[in-house]
């Protein structure tokens, strides 16, 4: 994460393609009044000054977050800061968690890195559960650690009603890397999957968990996504239509 002023100047459009070695922004001086924070995600890395790209793909910036990274077609999800995922549980070691997140390194989770949890009020994750987090913790030389824990949030893991936690029922969808982004900026995508009612969580890491209240939909909805993959827009629209249609005879 790194400190800019509000006239951070891009030096591409998002969208465009970039190759390693090229500019990307120009942060300015930190240590200039009306700092804002911009969030340093994959593909990307500081020098003085300026952002680089460290790998090549398509340049990416969410004003919203002012988030900044570069997508490319890698199959291995890299952890950056903020980074919504879905983790599966591995292992319990002490007081922690270790998570599986579709990464060359495994993930920790703290037992008390959900929302409200104490010593004795806490979730019990057994080997196989699922946990919707975000990366509050990135390094090249260190294991990157995770939280369910929404900033602001006064919700308690315990009501069921959080942002993160432990996803039960349903079925996790694996997509690219790529894909997944894509579900994540453009939500319209999920609900031209199906026309009936669902849950769903994205993470960037390529993983996507269905629930949509019974199995034939779960699976109908998992095969569409599974779909939106390898196929074009207009192949996939139909697609979608037929298999809607075939599952109501």
């Amino acid at each position: 994460m790194s400190k800019r002023p509000s006239g951070m100047e891009l030096a591409k459009q998002p969208g465009t393609i970039i190759l390693p070695g090229e500019r990307m922004a120009n942060i300015g001086d930190s240590a200039d009044a009306g700092q804002a924070v911009i969030r340093i995600g994959s593909g990307v890395t500081q020098k003085s000054s300026e952002l680089l790209a460290s790998k090549a793909g398509y340049m990416r910036y969410e004003a919203s977050r002012n988030k900044l990274w570069v997508e490319s077609n890698q199959k291995r999800y890299v952890p950056a800061l903020e980074d919504p995922i879905i983790g599966i549980v591995q292992d319990r070691f002490g007081e922690e968690y270790r998570l599986d997140i579709n990464g060359s390194d495994t993930a920790t989770l703290s037992m008390l890195a959900f929302q409200g949890a104490t010593k004795k009020n806490r979730p019990n994750l057994g080997a196989g559960a699922l946990v919707y987090c975000r990366v509050v913790r990135a390094s090249k030389n260190m294991e990157a650690e995770v939280s369910c824990i929404e900033p602001g949030s006064t919700k308690s893991w315990s009501g069921g009603e959080t942002l993160y936690g432990e996803l039960q029922g349903g079925t996790v969808v694996q997509v690219s890397l790529g894909m997944a982004r894509k579900l994540l900026r453009e939500d319209r995508v999920l609900k031209m999957v199906g026309n009936v009612p669902f849950q769903s969580a994205v993470g960037v890491n390529g993983r996507i968990w269905i629930e949509a209240g019974n199995c034939e939909h779960t699976m109908l909805l998992s095969l569409a996504l599974q779909k939106a993959d390898v196929m074009r827009a207009d192949e996939w629209q139909e697609f979608v239509k037929q298999l809607w249609s075939q599952s109501k005879k």
